[in-house]
């Protein structure tokens, strides 16, 4: 591996995987505060696109990888807007500020704006309008033609291309304003630093795979479509593409960094300062089947010089994912010699080898007894009177995962929600206004891992005392649709998004239903959400790629839900494996690698038949007979106490 512009000296950094992620959970913990409020943020924001001349100011949540989860230096829409779900985008006037969301942040961010200056516009709701129709609107309501600024370093093309249709039979004009756009000018010396974690390699014995043998099969698919270069931007595809994995983003072991890579060369741009000599041994034992002065390192800054260069010559075919790649990006380049497509990475990346799959094997089956071991020690604090909040619980569970050598840090912030916390899809509970556990109500615990071997995502609704009837009724109801989507068989060539409605025929027999999908893929010690297998109704709505079947080596959670709110909330996730039904491969079918049994008490038997309950009770001593080596005797003992009849 050959570095470009750099000649320093890196020593090899002797700091462990899971040291360096616990510098990275402590990053996002403390990320620096703004005492400026939400009133004064916006003031800021507003003097800052006056100087610019604009009148609207499209804030959305993404970095320049077009990423889920952020960096606090990227948190752009958070830090305007004070809302944390992974949703979002903001839009700002000269005297509106509004936020569009989905389902799932509803009662999130009805806490975190402040109303007095925002507007929540719920997403899919009757009368509220998508942001694109409320922006031609908004422009058709103005005498005057409006300024419409965005960076097209944080919005794909396809985004850029909805925001030209809004606004195409308008007099409006878009305004591209790169970094340092007005929001972080606006910010400005209270923006966290950019992300300076270490760079580690991530072996063989976990990987399955070499780097040769993954950039030999993309390039083949490279030839297939004609393409001479490749744009990866992505931070799980760059990641998975090249064996490392870094720190730079909270809970996603990922190093920021992109990828050009073509017939003759890969070229990464990466902090050159995080490349230790060791991890340049490593890339070169991993790449040695290929030409070792066709692969560089340049500095993260140098891929638009690089893009630029490339967009230049002429004789160039160029592969870029318009949904995975900012539009700055596809702006740097002609289009005329463009390949727009979905990724050639993701399938390649979604479909686990077999190392891959008994990494997460064994992955789940510890990280669920965990979850049995907490379990235990919160049924023991409460009956003995103890105080123990949600954030008490979280901080409980990452003390137990922390004694695995290959935990590196959580999947996702942990959320623990009882009560009526718990009918906040996606509540994070806080030292200042958590809830006190006790004996009298229902508890959701959703959690992962991101071990050195897999990732995991689990989620277990608990009752320490007496459920009521009702509790019992909506509980049962999502155990039937957990167990249904479970022990489906389909039609191989099946998408996910076709099986959502198999896991909800239950809850809407009764009138009940819930605001979120039902499964999502996840990555091995990558993202814990990953494309493109989607088990949702809404996915058919978001193009041909997640129209792409579930194949066998594929993953995806089952995780139904209930919520009720100002009262409890109920879901139950297992992480499944796609698998082969029969020899004749026609048809498809789900193995639960999730080892943590069901509540029995919680259930009421007289709602399921006879096959569910089989399924209940056999799934349950097949998760003590997985725990049975994991667990101290009197951990298993309670667990059984809990789960057989």
């Amino acid at each position: 591996w050959v570095r470009e512009g750099s000649r320093r000296t890196h020593q090899a950094i002797g700091q462990g995987i899971s040291t360096l992620y616990r510098r990275t959970y402590s990053m996002s913990q403390d990320m620096e505060k703004d005492p400026r409020r939400a009133e004064e943020r916006l003031e800021a924001l507003r003097r800052e696109m006056k100087k610019e001349k604009l009148d609207i100011f499209i804030v959305p949540s993404a970095d320049p990888h077009l990423s889920e989860y952020l960096a606090p230096f990227h948190k752009q829409r958070e830090w305007i807007s004070s809302f944390s779900g992974s949703n979002g985008t903001a839009v700002v006037t000269t005297d509106e500020a509004l936020l569009w969301t989905d389902s799932r942040y509803f009662l999130q961010a009805e806490k975190q704006l402040d109303l007095n200056h925002w507007t929540l516009m719920k997403e899919a709701q009757p009368s509220v309008p998508t942001l694109s129709s409320w922006l031609s609107s908004f422009c058709k309501s103005k005498l005057e033609p409006l300024r419409i600024g965005f960076d097209p370093s944080y919005v794909s093309q396809t985004f850029e291309d909805s925001l030209k249709a809004s606004t195409d039979k308008t007099t409006a004009e878009l305004v591209n304003c790169i970094e340092p756009n007005c929001v972080t000018r606006a910010w400005g010396e209270h923006r966290p630093a950019f992300p300076s974690s270490p760079i580690v390699a991530h072996e063989s014995k976990y990987s399955g795979k070499s780097v040769t043998e993954k950039v030999s099969l993309i390039r083949s698919e490279m030839e297939k479509v004609g393409a001479t270069a490749y744009i990866v931007t992505a931070l799980d595809e760059v990641n998975w593409l090249l064996n490392v994995r870094g720190g730079d983003i909270p809970y996603n072991p990922m190093v920021i960094s992109y990828v050009i890579l073509t017939k003759e060369a890969l070229h990464w741009f990466v902090d050159e300062n995080k490349v230790s000599g060791d991890l340049v041994s490593f890339l070169q034992d991993q790449s040695s089947a290929l030409d070792r002065s066709l692969v560089h390192i340049h500095s993260y800054e140098s891929f638009w010089t690089h893009l630029k260069e490339l967009g230049e010559d002429l004789t160039q075919k160029v592969f870029v994912d318009p949904n995975q790649s900012s539009a700055a990006v596809t702006q740097s380049l002609v289009a005329e010699n463009l390949i727009k497509q979905n990724s050639l990475i993701s399938i390649p990346k979604a479909i686990k080898n077999e190392t891959e799959i008994e990494g997460f094997r064994a992955s789940n089956a510890r990280d669920s007894a965990n979850l049995c071991v907490l379990w235990k020690w919160l049924d023991e604090q409460l009956r003995a009177g103890e105080r123990v909040t949600e954030v008490g619980v979280v901080d409980k569970l990452h003390e137990i995962r922390s004694l695995d050598p290959l935990f590196i840090t959580e999947s996702f912030e942990t959320i623990a929600g009882f009560g009526s916390n718990g009918a906040i899809i996606h509540y994070k509970p806080s030292p200042e206004s958590c809830a006190v556990l006790s004996l009298n109500d229902m508890f959701l615990l959703d959690s992962g891992s991101q071990f050195k071997d897999g990732t995991t995502d689990i989620t277990r609704t608990f009752h320490f005392g007496e459920p009521t009837a009702h509790q019992k009724k909506c509980f049962t109801l999502v155990l039937k649709g957990h167990i249904a989507l479970d022990s489906t068989v389909f039609l191989a060539g099946t998408p996910a998004h076709k099986l959502d409605v198999i896991a909800r025929l239950p809850l809407w027999a009764h009138g009940l239903d819930y605001q979120h999908g039902t499964g999502h893929g996840y990555g091995s010690c990558l993202g814990v959400h990953e494309g493109p297998t989607l088990i949702s109704s809404r996915s058919a709505k978001l193009g041909k790629y997640f129209e792409t079947p579930m194949l066998p080596g594929m993953t995806v959670t089952n995780e139904p839900g209930y919520y009720e709110e100002g009262a409890f909330g109920i879901r139950i996730e297992s992480d499944l494996i796609v698998k082969a039904a029969d020899e004749s491969g026609k048809f498809n079918k789900f193995e639960n690698i999730t080892m943590v049994p069901i509540q029995l008490s919680l259930v009421d038997f007289s709602l399921l038949n006879s096959d569910e309950s089989r399924w209940l009770l056999s799934y349950n001593s097949r998760c003590l007979e997985a725990l049975s080596p994991l667990l101290t005797p009197d951990v298993l003992d309670f667990v059984r106490s809990r789960v057989l009849p």
